[in-house]
């Protein structure tokens, strides 16, 4: 019969706020992709946005409505026996030089969402006007307006807030009366509000004689 060799992946799929409506999270999809087949398998490796960081990382980036991606190979280990359980991790080495590309006559894929987010820091802070202020991040954050954000360790701004604007991706402005620039702490956006759908998912695919 006819064996596929998979490269490519596409794929629709829109992250939106419970709470907001006509919000699309631009650049935010699935997590975490693993393929596999009879003989074959990924492991569980992260996706990651455009610019590839570790050897577990899969970047992908957005095609117009979708997203779409180079699919991982086989990871695997070739030097272990034929007969191999190939779900078990020590039969696995994501970091090979060489990895053979999925073949078979059909290909699994198993697509894992988080919907969670990890603390982060705020720096300082600063003076908008309008008796709002401005919180400024250690790290780029993925936030929009509307959004809901938890603060906690300052001394003026703790409690849960909506996003009023996006300053630029190292801070994000408040409904909260400016004090002091000096006020450092910790941030955290509300995941429970986000759900993830995905109405498309297609393989690119080569067919050959097997």
């Amino acid at each position: 019969g006819l064996t596929k060799t998979f490269d490519n992946l596409k794929w629709d799929s829109e992250v939106i706020p419970i709470n907001v409506t006509g919000i699309n999270r631009f650049k935010e999809t699935w997590d975490k992709i693993q393929c596999y087949n009879d003989y074959q398998n990924s492991d569980e490796l992260d996706l990651i946005w455009r610019t590839k960081v570790a050897t577990t990382d899969i970047p992908y980036d957005r095609r117009e409505r979708g997203f779409a991606l180079a699919l991982p190979r086989n990871a695997v280990d070739k030097n272990v026996s034929k007969n191999v359980d190939i779900f078990d991790s020590n039969n696995l080495d994501v970091t090979q030089t060489y990895k053979e590309r999925l073949r078979d006559k059909y290909l699994t894929l198993k697509l894992t969402y988080e919907n969670a987010f990890p603390t982060e820091t705020i720096t300082a802070t600063d003076d908008p006007g309008g008796s709002k202020v401005i919180l400024l991040t250690a790290d780029t954050h993925n936030l929009q307006d509307g959004d809901s954000v938890t603060v906690s360790g300052t001394t003026n701004h703790n409690g849960t807030w909506t996003i009023e604007s996006v300053v630029t991706n190292i801070s994000f402005v408040i409904d909260d009366p400016w004090v002091n620039d000096s006020q450092t702490g910790t941030w955290v956006a509300d995941a429970n509000n986000y759900r993830i759908s995905c109405p498309y998912v297609g393989a690119k695919y080569r067919q050959s004689i097997r």
